[in-house]
């Protein structure tokens, strides 16, 4: 586009400029001409080069552009503008040059200053010659006298020294005038042309299609350049195999551009859109994930990025809501303590029980840990009532809480591995939204407990420093890196398009019929048994109830009163939930 852009402002300043047309005139100058004296030329050698200088001076002079202006009838000042003058190749040759909007007068200027220097040169010598003569009849004038007084002395006879030797002066005087008036009657001006302009029929500069290729061609230098200087100087990824390279690992997934969250913040494509791009790109992540668990299922997947604002959060819900749909009981977790925005997307608030309140004890405070705590009945208890049930079968959240004054140090605690077993046994496929890799540490703490880690980038917002910093966070852990999803990626069209736009209508309509509805139903009734998007037989759903099917039986069952009303004192809350 950048070539085919040049090529057209090339043309369009073709077309658009006012053709100018040159003519030259040459001129041989002759400071010693033969031709011009009778006498030798006392004024001996003369420097070619030096002379030739000194003409070119006088060529582009007031006197004689004046001359020539007068000539042609128009203003000094105009004529000025368009007459320029040099030395030619050859030696003595200078060269006159008049641009004009007009070829005829741009060759009438360059004769009519050529012109113009020859007679200014012819005048100035015949001046000269003429000033000499009449300085010599002056003396010639004084002879004549002296000369006729000395022959009236009768004293003085014919061939008296005196008189004769006023008769030599006299006739060498007279000899020298008669010299002087022939030289000024045979000047020529010292200057011959020897190609006088002719009428101009191409305008000066380059042509139509010259400046149609050469606007291409200096497009497609800048547009060399502008790519030289993205590469060095603009580091952000921008393409699949470089993500690769960057990371070493394979991209699991593309996932496309949604535009539509830009205007709805709490857009789900899995929910809002399951048959568009973006959500058969995730359900191609789910199905990549589980390709690599063929010989240990993947039970734990934490999702991050390198900085905020990559799509981390929106990668992990859809993430969770392509497992749910799969019929795997599956429990998404606001691991972000600092900044979770899990909750925002989908419509939760900021409940004040969640993941925080359950690693700090349910006080919020680590010193308050009792051995009760360490309880796996207490425990389960716990991140149950701290657990909301969303609007889609067999998809749970367990929210950040409140936002705790040691965040890293409570992901990195014994207390997190036992959460973590907690939910193995509960569910089959729990995803985490960890906070960013490389502005702070509670991802790289997290993600040595829970083994696999998710890496999410964005084409064209990720920096290659902050990948690079990413991975080196990444190797100091024990977790294994599943690979990494490019977010907003340009998928090109095609077939897959073309396949996408055929239902488009039935989308469209299925999401009005959606619109309005809360994201997270806040009920104590059980989700269905199977989700809309699976026909298989699905595995038993997380309720919400004291006893649900799914929940693991406590260790040790409750043997004294304490113990009972410890492990019954939650339920009110679990179904209030």
């Amino acid at each position: 586009y950048a070539v085919v852009m040049g090529m057209l402002i090339g043309a369009l300043i073709s077309l658009l400029s006012t053709p100018v047309y040159q003519a030259t005139t040459s001129l041989l100058l002759q400071p010693n001409n033969p031709a011009e004296r009778v006498t030798a030329d006392p004024g001996g050698a003369v420097d070619p080069d030096r002379y030739a200088a000194d003409q070119v001076v006088l060529i582009t002079g007031q006197q004689v552009i004046q001359r020539a202006a007068a000539t042609l009838g128009v203003p000094r000042d105009d004529l000025e503008g368009q007459i320029t003058a040099g030395i030619g190749d050859s030696s003595g040759v200078v060269v006159i040059t008049a641009l004009n909007t007009v070829p005829s007068q741009a060759s009438a200027a360059a004769n009519a200053v050529a012109e113009a220097y020859i007679a200014d040169r012819k005048a100035t010598d015949v001046a000269g010659l003429q000033r000499a003569a009449q300085g010599i009849a002056k003396e010639l004038t004084a002879l004549t006298a002296q000369i006729a007084t000395l022959r009236r002395d009768p004293l003085v006879q014919g061939g008296d020294a005196a008189l004769q030797a006023a008769n030599i002066q006299y006739t060498t005087l007279f000899s020298r005038q008669q010299d002087l008036l022939i030289d000024s009657s045979l000047k020529e001006g010292g200057a011959k042309i020897v190609s006088a302009a002719i009428l101009p029929t191409v305008p000066q500069g380059v042509s139509l299609p010259v400046s149609t290729l050469l606007g291409g061609f200096l497009a497609l230098m800048l547009g060399l350049a502008v790519a030289f200087l993205r590469d060095h100087l603009d580091d952000r990824v921008r393409g699949r195999s470089e993500v690769e390279e960057l990371i070493g690992h394979p991209a699991l997934a593309d996932l496309p551009v949604d535009r539509l969250m830009a205007r709805q913040p709490h857009r789900l494509a899995m929910r809002d859109d399951p048959l568009g791009p973006f959500a058969e790109a995730t359900r191609a992540l789910r199905t990549s994930i589980g390709f690599l668990g063929v010989e240990e299922p993947i039970r734990r997947v934490m999702v991050s990025s390198a900085v905020s604002g990559e799509g981390k959060t929106v990668v992990a819900v859809n993430l969770a809501a392509a497992f749910a749909q799969a019929g795997s009981r599956t429990l998404l977790v606001s691991a972000d303590l600092r900044r979770p925005r899990l909750e925002g997307m989908l419509q939760l608030g900021r409940p004040a029980q969640g993941l925080s309140t359950v690693l700090a004890g349910g006080a919020l405070d680590p010193g308050r840990h009792t051995s009760e705590d360490d309880d796996p009945a207490a425990l389960w208890v716990s991140l149950r009532s701290a657990m909301v049930q969303t609007d889609m079968p067999n998809l749970m959240v367990l929210p950040a809480g409140i936002a705790p004054p040691n965040p890293a140090e409570l992901l990195g605690s014994p207390r997190m591995d036992q959460v973590l077993r907690e939910l193995d046994e509960a569910f089959d496929v729990v995803v985490l939204d960890a906070t960013p890799l490389v502005p702070v540490t509670d991802a790289a703490a997290l993600a040595s407990k829970v083994g696999h880690v998710l890496l999410v980038t964005s084409a064209g917002t990720s920096r290659r420093r902050s990948v690079e910093r990413m991975m080196e966070i990444t190797r100091l852990t024990d977790a294994r890196v599943l690979g990494v999803v490019l977010n907003r990626a340009e998928v090109q069209g095609g077939l897959a398009a073309g396949y996408y736009e055929t239902d488009q209508a039935p989308r469209k309509s299925s999401a009005s019929r959606g619109r309005g509805k809360p994201a997270v139903r806040a009920t104590a009734s059980p989700p269905p048994a199977t989700p809309p998007t699976s026909t298989a037989p699905a595995a038993p759903v997380v309720p919400v109830v004291p006893e649900p099917p799914m929940m693991p039986a406590a260790p040790e069952p409750p043997t004294t009163e304490h113990e009972t009303e410890a492990l019954e004192q939650p339920s009110a809350s679990w179904r209030s939930v």
